[in-house]
């Protein structure tokens, strides 16, 4: 199975905890990256309305989150990948013991 913490992430369609806030920095990450490096004179309207502390722990939070999403992405990737590559290998060793 896999990892307690993909399952975390995935369980109930993503509505847990760690499921929001991975696709929280899924979402956020790059719209708050931006914010932070265009401005920081504070004049774009999420830095007025919430104050600049706020906003710089709400982006870092999202690119923690971000990370979050991507551990869980490669995972899935790698497990994916290593089924096809097995499945792979078993259609050819069957293939050659039917061609012998």
């Amino acid at each position: 199975g896999a990892p307690f913490w993909v399952i975390a992430v995935c369980r109930n369609n993503f509505r847990t905890v760690p499921g929001i806030f991975a696709i929280f920095g899924l979402f956020v990450a790059p719209f708050g990256s931006y914010l932070w490096y265009a401005d920081k004179s504070n004049t774009t309207w999420p830095a007025r309305l919430l104050g600049e502390e706020v906003m710089a722990v709400l982006i870092q939070l999202s690119i923690l989150g971000r990370l979050l999403s991507a551990i869980v992405e490669s995972y899935i990737c790698y497990d994916h990948f290593s089924f096809v590559v097995a499945l792979d290998s078993h259609d050819t060793k069957q293939f050659e013991t039917e061609v012998q």
